[in-house]
């Protein structure tokens, strides 16, 4: 049995993907030219988006509220397939992993006026509670489809160049159980904001839950600088104008708040994506890359709306800003 087969029934059997079972059983009637890569990508993600709800009352701060979650770590599995036609080719990537670990820091302010109501220890506007959550039994995936024409493939100081459109939805799931206060500045009450600094409760259980999806349309470029007859520097990079948001948070502690979701946010930003690799050609067919990945989505433009018991109440997204990055190691064959 050959060595490409060989790899995607290990990945058959490892990474059980419905989609490697397709390639094993179809790979004796593959044209030849085409590509596939099998990519693991140690990465690293953060996510944090705040708002200004302060014209739904006074005693609200600018910003109100700022959720970060932070060094969410997942080890993503990524197949591609690269088709090549006549004049163009097309390559669709899928990608999957569990989230291992991470933070969620939500911050909550207040106005000088809901400073006094509440009694603060200090006057004026300030944040008024601080608490931290793990992030725990997450995941995210993400797809790409992406279109090369021939017409778009230069060669610049002996340096290929191709040019290429695409489009990539990519989601991510958190959960955040527990809470420990780290900071809360109101006094005894009544009213009372936030539980003593100290407090650690609710451990087993989850108090967020958050779903947001990235919908890009980019175009991209990439190009190899030959180092020698096996070896190479590959480097990539997508832009897009137009990125699309939606995000639900459901809030599971808040008796006041739906439960499906508590607030969403959608809106339109821009998207950036950069990816280097260092490949090692070891078989006429085959090639090992070792490399570095960052994806970066911004919004620009976006609504945030709260579903309360008494209705539905908008607000101003200040920002929603996400990232990944990390090393990513592939095996490259072409059949």
């Amino acid at each position: 049995m050959d060595a490409e087969r060989v790899v995607v029934m290990w990945l058959v059997r490892f990474c059980h993907t419905p989609i490697a079972l397709l390639l094993f059983l179809i790979m004796p009637c593959q044209a030849v030219g085409l590509e596939m890569a099998v990519t693991t990508w140690q990465s690293k993600g953060n996510t944090q988006w705040a708002h200004d709800a302060t014209g739904l009352s006074n005693l609200l701060g600018n910003p109100t509220s700022r959720l970060s979650y932070e060094n969410v770590d997942s080890e993503i599995v990524e197949i591609s397939l690269s088709l090549p036609f006549k004049s163009e080719s097309l390559r669709f990537a899928i990608g999957s992993g569990s989230i291992g670990s991470g933070l969620l820091i939500d911050d909550d302010y207040v106005s000088a006026a809901g400073a006094a109501y509440y009694g603060t220890t200090a006057s004026g506007a300030q944040r008024i509670s601080r608490t931290h959550s793990d992030i725990r039994d997450s995941g995210l995936y993400y797809v790409n489809a992406e279109f090369y024409p021939e017409m778009f493939s230069l060669d610049i100081v002996s340096m290929p160049l191709q040019l290429y459109a695409g489009l990539q939805y990519w989601k991510e799931d958190y959960t955040a159980r527990g809470v420990r206060q780290i900071e809360c500045t109101d006094s005894t009450g009544p009213p009372i904001f936030c539980n003593p600094v100290g407090f650690n409760g609710y451990n087993n259980q989850t108090v967020i839950s958050n779903k947001m999806s990235w919908t890009t349309l980019y175009v991209g470029a990439k190009t190899r600088l030959a180092l020698s007859q096996a070896m190479s520097i590959d480097f990539m990079l997508n832009y897009s104008p137009f990125t699309y948001l939606s995000n639900e948070d459901t809030h599971h502690l808040r008796s006041d708040l739906h439960q499906d979701p508590s607030f969403s946010m959608t809106g339109f930003g821009q998207a950036i994506d950069l990816q280097l690799d260092w490949r090692y050609r070891f078989q006429n067919q085959a090639e090992l890359s070792i490399g570095y990945r960052y994806w970066d989505r911004k919004v620009t433009n976006a609504d945030w709306y709260s579903y309360s018991n008494t209705g539905i109440s908008a607000a101003t997204l200040l920002d929603m800003h996400t990232t990944r990055k990390g090393l990513t190691l592939g095996l490259n064959m072409v059949f």
